[in-house]
């Protein structure tokens, strides 16, 4: 097995798999709790082969005290099974392992301010068919960082030969209980790493699926010194694949490969909006309208649900045209989805008449129509009788008699003087 100071080499890898400040700013992750990655971890030494799965999960937010300010943090546990396999000096050797661990890492950015772990082991070594051993060995360590370290590049534009730069300080230990001797080593001191984007266009094939990936390519000087390589995912929100000399968990668990993830890239979901409540004619044939949903990306999915009769009919895009065979009032639910997964539902209300004038605007509102056919009836009836009338040539009413008048006599005027 590996000395403790060669358990350290491998151990102080892990947060120099990644970016230092990068000059452009990405937008926000959308990292929460609930988010979680698995990994397949792969370490061989000599012809003893330790594998399995380890997954990261974020269980938890809390605020903590941060190069001297309250920031919120991210809590990470880590839990894993291991396999151990193989021979060593000869000999077959099988066993298992369990892997503990908790990372804080602030939610402004994922920067790691602290990280602790352990494997414990317990494997078998067959001297022969009479003899064998039962080794227990634990080692981990608990480190801080100061400041928090920059060792993810989700938060970052990554463009292809970018390059950057830090400088870090780790303090803690790191332990190794063998053969029920504990040996302890301080961890303390300063180190340079570089981080060159060698490729931002690498497709990576693994069990969770094809990604478009980042090659981050990462070199370390200083106290510790050594080089790795990992690829980055922005849909799968981390490392798709990390090399032993550039792992999580402080590398102790040698390569890992990505086999399964929660992460949702695009956390924001659509608005929804099936437009205005309208009125149409039984047959008529009309067009939803669902071109005012939004998404601060794009709208990828429109489904329209409405149940007639019982029966329920599903449309889909954005402006699907129908007809209803009866009427009624229909409540028509749309409910629309964007590339993340994401979703949300509104619904509009679509009233269906009887075909005709009269029935389009009356409906089911029977006493008004009974009113109205009422009134319509007395007016034709009346205007039937006036029309009848006129035709025959009489009056259409009957005049009062005439009342009688006197006046006085007519006065003769005699005739103007000079005439005969």
């Amino acid at each position: 097995m590996r000395g403790i100071a060669g358990i350290l080499a491998l151990c102080l890898l892990l947060p120099l798999s990644a970016a230092g400040n990068a000059s452009t700013e990405a937008s926000e992750p959308n990292l929460e709790v609930g988010n979680y990655w698995t990994y397949l971890s792969y370490m061989g030494a000599e012809d003893m082969v330790i594998n399995g799965t380890v997954t990261m999960e974020i269980v938890d937010v809390r605020e903590e005290l941060v190069d001297g300010e309250t920031q919120d943090v991210f809590v990470l546990d880590s839990t894993g099974l291991l396999e151990i396999s193989g021979s060593s000096s000869g000999y077959d050797v099988s066993g298992s392992g369990t892997v503990k661990g908790t990372d804080i890492r602030l939610c402004s950015n994922f920067d790691l301010v602290r990280s602790a772990s352990s494997i414990l082991m317990e494997y078998t070594v067959y001297f022969d068919y009479y003899m064998n051993i039962t080794v227990t060995m634990e080692m981990g360590y608990q480190v801080e960082y100061t400041p928090a370290l920059n060792d993810y590049v989700g938060d970052e534009e990554i463009l292809q030969n970018d390059e950057f730069n830090d400088t870090a300080n780790i303090q803690g230990e790191a332990w190794v209980n063998y053969l029920d001797e504990n040996t302890t080593e301080p961890v303390d001191g300063e180190f340079d790493y570089n981080m060159t984007v060698f490729d931002d266009d690498v497709d990576k094939n693994t069990d969770a699926g094809t990604f478009e990936c980042s090659r981050i390519d990462v070199t370390i000087s200083g106290v510790f010194s050594g080089s790795g390589t990992s690829y980055y995912s922005a849909e799968v929100g981390n490392y798709v694949e990390m090399s032993e000399d550039s792992a999580y968990y402080l590398g102790m668990l040698g390569e890992l490969e990505l086999v399964d993830y929660s992460y949702n890239p695009d956390g924001v979901p659509p608005v929804a909006d099936a437009g205005d409540d309208f009125t149409v004619k039984v047959g008529e044939e009309f067009e939803f309208n669902g071109t005012r949903s939004s998404d601060n990306f794009a709208v990828t999915n429109y489904t329209w649900k409405l149940v007639v009769d019982g029966e329920t009919t599903y449309l889909y895009g954005a402006q699907p045209e129908h007809a209803f065979d009866s009427k009624g009032t229909y409540t028509v639910n749309l409910t629309v989805k964007d590339d993340g997964g994401n979703s949300d539902s509104d619904s509009v209300v679509v009233t269906v008449k009887d075909e005709g004038v009269l029935a389009y605007f009356i409906g089911d509102q029977m006493w008004i129509g009974l009113t109205l056919i009422a009134v319509l009836v007395v007016a034709v009836v009346a205007s039937a009788m006036l029309m009848r009338r006129r035709r025959r040539g009489g009056p259409a009413t009957v005049p009062p008699p005439a009342q009688a008048t006197t006046q006085p006599p007519v006065q003769e005027q005699p005739p103007p003087p000079g005439n005969p």
